[in-house]
This record gives structure tokens, C-alpha cells and sequence, in this order.
């Protein structure tokens, strides 16, 4: 309804509104006019003007009136109800009249209202069109646009009966039909113009694939179908997850007449969402070239997917963010540090670590990167993490670093130039070994034979020739030759025995057994011959048989290698095994050729416990005789020496006490030698107990340093470089 304030004369009357503000083109309905001061006269009428003319509702006309109803004609489409309501038949407009007209009302036939009440005249409904707002005030529904989101809300529709002109029926259709909604298009933005939001064809800007978007799906709020009640159909709308940017088209279809509505609305880019990487750095960094060659890319994609475009990029703060490291290797001894020899040797290491970060300029619909510099330590990678307030942030391909330069074709071709190799856990080149090629990698190639390396991890080679093995490493890469294994190769495997500084293949298992069994009755043969000796023999033949023993066991001694570090009592005591060393060989059978596969510590073990086992052994026989004798009744029976005092003998220390026996020895034997023979001279002898220390002198004096000899031949050891890696304060390189 409509309202208004008129000034009038007199006769005139005020019109504030009117019940019903519409009606059809027809004519013939009853239009209830609202105001003050209406009278009852025959000259009481309202006027209708539209875009077709000027039409009336009048009691009468002017002759009916004149002429007190003999002429003229009574219409009584006009009727006075009080002084505040008239009404008035609505004539026929016209059909090219639908669309708004001007109600006035006049009381005296000439002078009308000037309130400009607008009445609305409808034509006959030819479909449907959606309406927004309520009571009396409604507005036509217009293309709209939305910003794509997680949800995007699409409006409810009132969806109502129109003319031609797009006039809503309202009640004056009586009618009721069901209309259903549906998406019946969509499109996506057509990309290509940098200009335009949504997706773009990237080409040589972006190489990176542009990433399919999902398929919209709109899912209606309620029901998809409505029926229509006094014009109008009421549906509650719907929405979209993560729509794409373009047009889209909802469809309200009422199949029993065919008719349709077309809603069409656009979806635009929404708030910045994610970081997408357009052009990723390079896949290598070099550390004497710095700056990356190719400079990473970005744009940003709102929750959809959507790409947003330059206007959209303004005042969002994007950033790379990176680790430089570096290394610096110095050699502690200077002149190892003036001939840049920085493995094998103690050395110290500096590492640098540094985190950067560099702020994206927008240039087109991306964000570009200028001046991004990183450098690196070999066998590690790194990445760029591209961050922003509230975004979803990306992070490139992992970045390795490069090696250093291969020379090695140009130094096998006769070039002074200067070969280098990657050294892990630094970021410096070092220069190859000698002996080595090295082509800018980790890795190295043994160029001559008789050169090994602990293992890859380590450049520093170690000679396999005299006097650490026997020539035995093959290049390229130092394995052993057949026999060898171990440290330099220099250690014999199964199946080989060493001879001097080579290995050799061990005799068949009859032959070993043979030679065992025949070297185990020599030794029974040889100890029993002596124990028979000691205990039978003229004291004047003792003397000689602990002369005899204690040579044998120098020969057998003297076998053993010659020790890193000997103690200088030790190497004066073994100085006389060196004249005789060759006489008698009971290494004729090597250990690791034995039936019974000793071990290092087989060995080790046996040779340590040889002194306690020949005192175990000598001590239980010495026991068996001390028994024999006090059973038998026999008493001792001392040596008389010739003089009572001897001439100090000078001797180290540690074989004093053995010197003073053996002097007795000497002296008792000296007394005897111009006596002839006798046989009581058979019952001189030394007691069990006197033997027994005598024993263990030898054992403990002449065997035992032999022993620990033995066992230091078994690890002889030799510090060899296995790794690379060091960290300063500690300098050793090991």
C-alpha cells in the first residue's frame, strides 16, 4: 500500500492508500481507496492513468447528473463508504497498459487528488521470476556475484508468477503448480588473460602443470521442489564446498506448463588460501656459485583452488626461507696446512650455519624471488619453505649439493691440472691423494696396485708393500689378492699360512696331520732324553743340559717376529738366539694351517699360559720324586764348590739370579773335572725342591719373555684413518 499528504481546496478530500495496490489489466475489481474528507456526490469518481491513457470510475456521468438522471448514464463504479473510504470499480487498461498507474479521486467531478498513488495493473501470468523482500516491499532478484569459500551460500528464492512485464500475479493467481530447482550450467573462468582472476594458462611464467578443480556440486537447502500458493514458491536456497571460480545457472522448472526460470550468478576468487610453488629452484646448489641459477616462483590459490590475480596479491607478505652452511678445514701442523693436505692429518673444522630469508614481489598474477643464495655440505639436501600469515604454506624440492669439478680427463690426458675430491660433512674440495684419481665425488679410484683404503669412507691409502705385506692390494679399489685379507692385506686367510712377509697355501690336511704327529714325538723325545739326562747323568753333566734346554728354547723363540716395542733387557737377553735361529725350525706347521683352527687368541692364550704349564708339569714330576726318595730313604747329597766366594758377575738385573745359579754350576763342575769317573760320583745330586726353582727360573726368565714377545707379535697394531668427519676442539683425525 501506498501513502501521501495532498494540500487541498475545498471539495477536495486526502488519499492515503489503497487495500489492494494491484489488479488485473482486465479490469473489474474493487479498489478500496483510503483518506479523509470524502463526500457522498453524484460527481464522486476515481481516475486511473497509466502508460495506455487516462480511465475512469465515476457514479455517473456529467448529463446523468445535470439532467437528475433523465439523461445521460449511472455507471456506480464509484461508491462512498464513509469520509475516510471510497471505492471504485477498476476499469479495463489495456493490454499493453501492464505496469504501474496513478489512482486520484475526485469529489466534484473536475478537481482530482494529486497524491500520486501508484496502483499496479498485471496482465495474464506467462511464467516466473524470483522476488526479494517482504510485505509490501519487493524487489526483482538480479545476477549476483559470490566470493568462493569453504561454503559458499547461495540465497533463498521467492519465486513468483509474472506477466510479460515481469509483474507478480500475487494472489490474482489462483492457480497452484510445483516448480523444482536444480544447477542446470555451470562455466569455469576462461583462463589465459593475466588480468583475470581464476585459473591461467601459465606457459614459460609457470611451468608447473595447472592442477585440475573439482566439479561443483550444489546441494540445495531442503527440498528441490516447491508449490506455488497465491504466485509464489518458496525454496530455501543452498551451497557450494569449495566452488570454482565461473558462471552458474539454478534452473526452477514447472513441467506441467513448460515454464522456466533462469538464475544466474557468478563466483569470483575468494581470500588468499595456500602457497603454490609456480617454478621450483634448481635441483642442485653449487658452493662457488652461490646464487641459485633459477629463481623460484609462486602464486596463491584460494581454498578452491582459484588462482588469485595481481589486485588480489596487494598487501599479502609472502617469504623464502632457507639454511646457508659451510665449512672451513685447517690443518693443524702448518706445513700440512701450506701443502693443503687436510685428511690423514690432525686438522680442525669450522662449520657456518646462517638462516635466511627473502620477501616475494608480485609481478603479473605470481610472486617472483630475486637473489637467493645458499651453499651446502656435501651428501646433505635442502629445501625453501615459502610462508604467509594465515596461508598454507610450500616448500620447494629437495636442493642436493654439487660436487666439486672433474679434471680427471685432462690429468690421465698429461695436464699439471690439479684433481679434487668431495670430502662429506664439509663443503670444500680437497686435492686426490696421490696415487688416486679422484673426479669431483666422494669417491676415489686406486690408480696403482699395493695401495688400500680402510674403507669409502676414508682417503687415506696405506702402502700393501715391504714391510706390511707382501705387494698383495689390486687397484682400483685396493682388494686383497687371493690368500690376503685384513688391514693392508696383510693378514693370511683360511687355507693360507704366512711365509716371511707372503701367504701361501697350506699343505693338504694328510700332510699337516703327518708333520704334527711327527713333530709331537720329537718334542716327547726330546724332553724325555733330557729329564733322563738331569736325573741319571754325573753332576759334572748338569751344566750342559740346562745349557742345552735353555738354547733350544732360544731357537724356538727366536721364530717369533720382531716386535714394534721391545723392553731393552728383552732384546740383549734374545741377542744370542740370532746366531743359532736357523738351526731348528719348529714352526714347520703354521697355526692357521692346524686341524684344529686356532685363533689369534688360541694362541695368545696358549702362549701366556706355556711358563704355568710347564711349571705344573716339572713341579708334579719333581713331587713324584721328593715322594720316591723319602719313601726309598735317600738323603741329599751337596756339591762341595772349590772355593767359597766367586768374582762378582756382572749380568742386568733381571737375569742376576740365574747367573749366580748357573755360576755354581760352573764351579762345582770345575772341582770335579780332574777327578776320574766313579760311580759314587752318580749320587751328587740336587734335591726336588732345588730343581723345582731352578724350573721355574727358566721358565719365568727364558720362557717367559718370550712369551710376552709372542704375545705382542699377536697385536701388533697400527692406527689407520676409517672416517672423515671431525669436529673441533678435538683435532685428532683418526
Amino acid at each position: 500500500s501506498l501513502s501521501f499528504f495532498q494540500s487541498f481546496l475545498y471539495m477536495s478530500a486526502y488519499i492515503t492508500s489503497t487495500d489492494n495496490a494491484y489488479g488485473s489489466i482486465v479490469g473489474g475489481g474493487t479498489v478500496v481507496v483510503n483518506g479523509f474528507g470524502f463526500q457522498d456526490t453524484m460527481y464522486l469518481g476515481c481516475r486511473f492513468t497509466g502508460s495506455n491513457g487516462t480511465f475512469y470510475a465515476k457514479v455517473a456521468d456529467i448529463t446523468y447528473i445535470y439532467t437528475n438522471g433523465l439523461n445521460g448514464t449511472r455507471y456506480d463504479n464509484a461508491s462512498y463508504v464513509n469520509v475516510s473510504m471510497v471505492t471504485c470499480i477498476q476499469p479495463e487498461i489495456g493490454m499493453d497498459a501492464s505496469g504501474p498507474v496513478t489512482v486520484e479521486v475526485t469529489l466534484d467531478g473536475f478537481v482530482y487528488t494529486s497524491a500520486g498513488l501508484v496502483y499496479e495493473v498485471v496482465a495474464p501470468a506467462v511464467g516466473y521470476a524470483a522476488f526479494a523482500g517482504s510485505g509490501s516491499s519487493w524487489v526483482a532478484v538480479k545476477d549476483e556475484t559470490y566470493a568462493s569459500d569453504d561454503l559458499l551460500k547461495v540465497r533463498s528464492f521467492d519465486i513468483f508468477t509474472v506477466d510479460h512485464n515481469g509483474l507478480r500475479l500475487r494472489v490474482l493467481d489462483t492457480t497452484s503448480n510445483t516448480l523444482s530447482m536444480n544447477l542446470s550450467a555451470y562455466t569455469l573462468q576462461v583462463p589465459g588473460s593475466p588480468t583475470q582472476n581464476g585459473r591461467r594458462s601459465r606457459s614459460s611464467d609457470c611451468p608447473a602443470s595447472i592442477a585440475t578443480l573439482a566439479t561443483p556440486v550444489f546441494v540445495p537447502n531442503g527440498s528441490i521442489s516447491a508449490p506455488s500458493v497465491n504466485g509464489v514458491a518458496h525454496f530455501n536456497g543452498g551451497h557450494f564446498i569449495r566452488p570454482p571460480a565461473g558462471s552458474f545457472v539454478l534452473s526452477f522448472v514447472d513441467s506441467v506448463l513448460g515454464w522456466t526460470y533462469i538464475y544466474g550468478f557468478s563466483v569470483d576468487v575468494g581470500e588468499a588460501h595456500s602457497i603454490n610453488i609456480c617454478r621450483q629452484p634448481p635441483s642442485t646448489i653449487n658452493n662457488l656459485q652461490p646464487t641459485l641459477t633459477t629463481q623460484p616462483t609462486l602464486y596463491l590459490e584460494d581454498v578452491a583452488g582459484n588462482q588469485l590475480s595481481l589486485k588480489d596479491l596487494a598487501g599479502i607478505r609472502v617469504e623464502a626461507t632457507y639454511i646457508i652452511e659451510s665449512t672451513v678445514t685447517t690443518a693443524n701442523d702448518p706445513t700440512d696446512e701450506a701443502n693443503r693436505i687436510r685428511y690423514g692429518v690432525p686438522i680442525t673444522v669450522k662449520k657456518y650455519v646462517s638462516y635466511e630469508a627473502r620477501v616475494a614481489q608480485a609481478r603479473d598474477d605470481l610472486l617472483t624471488f630475486e637473489g637467493i643464495e645458499m651453499t651446502g655440505i656435501y651428501g646433505k639436501s635442502y629445501t625453501i619453505n615459502f610462508t604467509g600469515y594465515n596461508l598454507v604454506n610450500a616448500t620447494s624440492d629437495p636442493l642436493t649439493v654439487e660436487f666439486c669439478r672433474n679434471n680427471t680427463a685432462a690429468y690421465l690426458a698429461g695436464s699439471s691440472v690439479q684433481m679434487y675430491f668431495a670430502k662429506p660433512g664439509t663443503s670444500e674440495c680437497f686435492v686426490c691423494p696421490t696415487g688416486a684419481l679422484c673426479d669431483g665425488t666422494p669417491n676415489i679410484v686406486l690408480q696403482d696396485n699395493n695401495l688400500w683404503r680402510p674403507n669409502n669412507n676414508s682417503y687415506r691409502l696405506y702402502s700393501c708393500g715391504y714391510p706390511y705385506s707382501g705387494d698383495s692390494c689390486l687397484a682400483p679399489d685396493g682388494r686383497c689378492k687371493e690368500g690376503y685379507e685384513g688391514v693392508r692385506c696383510s693378514v693370511c686367510s683360511p687355507g693360507y699360512s704366512r711365509s716371511e712377509l707372503e701367504c701361501v697355501k697350506c699343505r693338504t690336511e694328510a700332510e699337516v696331520s703327518l708333520l704334527v704327529l711327527l713333530l709331537l714325538v720329537v718334542a716327547l723325545a726330546f724332553v724325555s732324553i733330557l729329564a733322563f739326562a738331569s736325573f741319571n747323568s754325573k753332576v759334572s753333566d748338569a751344566l750342559p743340559v740346562v745349557i742345552k734346554i735353555a738354547i733350544n728354547h732360544l731357537q724356538v723363540s727366536n721364530r717369533i717376529p720382531e716386535v714394534i716395542f721391545t723392553p731393552p733387557v728383552f732384546k740383549k737377553l734374545f741377542y744370542a738366539q740370532q746366531q743359532v735361529s736357523e738351526l731348528i725350525r719348529f714352526d714347520i706347521v703354521a697355526s692357521t694351517c692346524a686341524p684344529l683352527n686356532f685363533t689369534t687368541y688360541d694362541i695368545f692364550l696358549m702362549t701366556v699360559f706355556l711358563p704355568i704349564m710347564i711349571m705344573v708339569f716339572f713341579g708334579g714330576v719333581f713331587l713324584v720324586l721328593h715322594i720316591y726318595r723319602a719313601v726309598r730313604g735317600i738323603g741329599p747329597k751337596y756339591l762341595v764348590p772349590v772355593c767359597n766366594h766367586t768374582t762378582p758377575i756382572r749380568r742386568d738385573r733381571v737375569v742376576l739370579l740365574v747367573a749366580r745359579f748357573m755360576a755354581k754350576i760352573r764351579l762345582a763342575g770345575a772341582k770335579n773335572l780332574d777327578r776320574p769317573n766313579r760311580d759314587d760320583d752318580r749320587d751328587y745330586y740336587f734335591t726336588a725342591i732345588q730343581l723345582f726353582k731352578a724350573t721355574c727360573i727358566i721358565a719365568l726368565l727364558l720362557v717367559y719373555p718370550s712369551v710376552l714377545e709372542k704375545s705382542a707379535s699377536l697385536w701388533r697394531c697400527e692406527e689407520i684413518v676409517y672416517c672423515l668427519l671431525y669436529t673441533s676442539p678435538s683435532p685428532r683425525d683418526s
